[in-house]
């Protein structure tokens, strides 16, 4: 077994970016720790989540003609390929016509439910950025889901005791896509 080499994960970083039209152009470092970030969660079918990011890899081995015998030496799933893979997620299965830049739409807008976009490089914090990741991945965020990618304003029931696909289902709702 091979292992990803830091340069090969640092390209990998960019091309998660590249899918959702994202520049890492003034938010470096956000990137970086999303990237470096292991996503963790409590609700057992967010793993569904984890295991949607991690699918990503194939596609970039694939791309960047990576023999199938590579493996990753990161074998979980980082908070930035989880928000990378949610977002063309929403976007192939809810936001009907495909747009090249809806999915760089999607993204921000969970990094802003998130209160994430704030962190340019120039006003970053990694310790404040980790207190939102943990707040967010223990479930420690409102009823509505403010603290979370997905707030809605009248919530059905308690955002976080539900798997985030349904949290992302009653958001999506809510905005009416």
């Amino acid at each position: 077994m091979r292992f990803m080499s830091d340069d090969l994960w640092a390209s990998y970083k960019d091309w998660l970016l590249r899918l959702v039209h994202v520049d890492s152009h003034g938010y470096f470092k956000l990137f970086e720790q999303l990237h470096n970030r292991v996503f963790t969660y409590v609700i057992p079918m967010d793993e569904n989540r984890a295991s949607d990011g991690i699918s990503l890899r194939e596609d970039f081995y694939s791309e960047m003609r990576i023999s199938e015998g590579v493996f990753d030496h990161r074998d979980d799933c980082s908070v930035l390929e989880m928000l990378v893979a949610l977002s063309l997620r929403i976007e192939r299965e809810y936001a009907g016509d495909p747009l090249d830049e809806r999915p760089g739409e999607i993204f921000w807008e969970l990094l802003a439910n998130l209160d994430l976009d704030q962190f340019e490089d120039r006003f970053y914090s990694g310790s404040i950025v980790n207190d939102i990741l943990d707040r967010w991945m223990t479930r420690q965020f409102a009823y509505n889901g403010d603290g979370s990618p997905f707030p809605i304003c009248r919530p059905s029931r308690d955002q976080r005791y539900i798997e985030m696909w349904s949290q992302m289902m009653e958001y999506l709702s809510e905005k009416g896509r």
